[in-house]
This record gives C-alpha cells, structure tokens and sequence, in this order.
C-alpha cells in the first residue's frame, strides 16, 4: 500500500513543475532557450554575402523584420548536429521572420554536398557563403556555432554562442517576440 501511494505523492509536484517551465518558456523564450540579450542596443554590423542558391542576401533589405543569423560550418560537430533543427524553424517561422545561416566553409562544394545529404531535413534554409570570413570578422565570431537575433529595428536582440534546439516551441516564440519589438 505505502509503495502506491509514493507515485501520487510525487505526481502533483512533478506536474506542477512541468508545466512552470513550460509557461516560463513560453514567456521568456530567450531566456529557456539561453540566448543572452546585450546589456545596450548596438546596430547589427553589416551583412551582403552570396546565397548558396544564387543571388545575394543583404541584411539591410531586410530591414523591418526579424532575423536570425546563424554562423556555422561543415566541420563543425554542433553545427552539423543542429543545422536541421534550424531549418526546421526556418519552416516554421512566423510571417515576415527571415532564418539566413552563414557558411564559414572555404569550399562551397563542401557545403553543398552537407545539404544534399541532409535532403529534405535542410528545406526551408536560407544558405549564406562567407568563404573569406569577412562577415565572421565584422560579427565578432569566435567560435562555432554562433546565433545572433536582429530587430526590425536592425538592433542586435540577442546572441546565443554553442548549439541550440531551434525546432522547440521557444525558438519560435522567440521570432515572435522579437517581431513584436523591444520590451516595454
């Protein structure tokens, strides 16, 4: 009898608990999925790279809506882990929200055969070329992966260095909030 009742005994609390972090993270995507927001707001620096499909991107067209820029590589373990899981956000992002992920790769044959080999689990990926590595200079990136999350105001919101879970609901509540503006 006593070994029943320590389920019931800890059932309230467990779900209780469960769904506190499920409503923290839904009001504070950046802080459930660890993004760390700056301490002033600063311009996102300059970005006009080549797209892998053709073309070329420029963050200051997209100016007026939110953007995450994701810097990663090939050769990179939590970058190649990851990258479907960005992608999967890609898909799923709110109306207006742009995903751009920014290849450090020197050979673009490289990156074009990831992708080929992830198949459908990168559809949805807008693919930057940033062979030369100016871009990473003037983002200031250090290491692999590294997120940063731009306003509509073209003010970086946000930065998140090391591998997250982009297809959790935070990420995309997250694009949500950071197309509704700055916090009051």
């Amino acid at each position: 009898m006593r070994a029943a009742s320590a389920p019931r005994r800890w059932a309230l609390p467990l779900v209780l608990a469960l769904s506190l972090a499920a409503t923290a993270a839904g009001a504070e995507p950046y802080g459930a999925l660890g993004i760390e927001r700056p301490r002033r707001a600063v311009a996102a620096p300059a970005l006009a790279l080549p797209a892998l499909d053709g073309g070329r991107v420029d963050l200051a067209r997209l100016r007026g809506r939110p953007v995450l820029v994701h810097f990663w590589a090939t050769w990179c373990g939590p970058c190649r882990e990851e990258l479907p899981a960005l992608a999967a956000l890609a898909r799923a992002a709110p109306a207006g929200a742009v995903v751009l992920a920014v290849a450090a790769d020197r050979d673009t044959g490289a990156v074009r055969r990831f992708l080929r080999r992830l198949g459908a689990r990168a559809a949805g990926l807008r693919v930057l070329l940033d062979p030369e590595g100016g871009a990473r200079r003037r983002w200031q990136v250090r290491a692999l992966p590294v997120t940063y999350l731009v306003g509509p105001d073209g003010r970086i919101a946000g930065r998140a260095v090391g591998a997250r879970r982009w297809d959790l609901p935070a990420a995309r509540a997250l694009l949500r909030a950071l197309a509704a503006g700055p916090r009051p």
